[in-house]
């Protein structure tokens, strides 16, 4: 007898591009930092295992060495496969001083928040930090299809294109780098 688990709901914070890239269907991939980072001196990924528990073990070694015994083991914190991402993004005032979501939609509509509005929700502020976006505010719903660890320099330009840089790009993966050091930091 197989039991089914339930799907968990889980929230991750994505910058106001980052929405709009979901919302106008460019952006099907995310990447996020390890919070167990491999040794410095560490540069080739041999293996990775992913436990449906949401376990994860990648095993590094340094290049031009035997030396396998660095390996990390780690949790995915957004959880296991089928599980779904709520996404937090940044919420602000209209000129008409009615809660709109900062990412424009694919038709660069700006949509209203329903649940603050419908709610005479007032902070005394012009905007919410994506930080403090409840669950209740969310329009964004992302199902994990897969969890994997890969070196950040091994992309490519396709999934460079598929973490939403747009297609026309004359090199995406110049540009991924550069989206993803304005979020990281430079030396990241």
């Amino acid at each position: 007898m197989s039991m089914s688990m339930e799907s968990k709901f889980k929230p991750m914070l994505y910058a106001t591009s980052m929405c709009e890239a979901i919302l106008a269907d460019l952006k099907n991939t995310t990447r996020r930092l390890l919070k167990n980072q491999p040794p410095k001196d560490s540069n080739v990924l041999v293996t990775v295992h992913t436990y449906t528990d949401g376990a994860i073990q990648a095993l590094f070694f340094k290049e031009q060495s035997n030396d396998f015994s660095q390996s990390i083991s780690t949790w995915c914190p957004y959880g296991r496969l089928d599980d779904i991402i709520w996404v937090r993004e940044t919420i602000i005032k209209d000129g008409a001083g009615k809660w709109v979501y900062k990412a424009v939609n694919k038709y660069g509509i700006q949509e209203p928040v329903h649940y603050l509005n419908n709610n005479n929700f007032d902070n005394g502020k012009r905007h919410i930090p994506n930080i403090h976006m409840v669950k209740q505010c969310a329009r964004i719903f992302l199902k994990i299809k897969s969890v994997k660890v890969e070196m950040l320099q091994d992309i490519d330009d396709l999934q460079s294109i598929a973490e939403g840089i747009p297609s026309d790009s004359l090199n995406p993966k110049v540009q991924f780098k550069k989206l993803w050091q304005s979020i990281h930091s430079a030396d990241s």
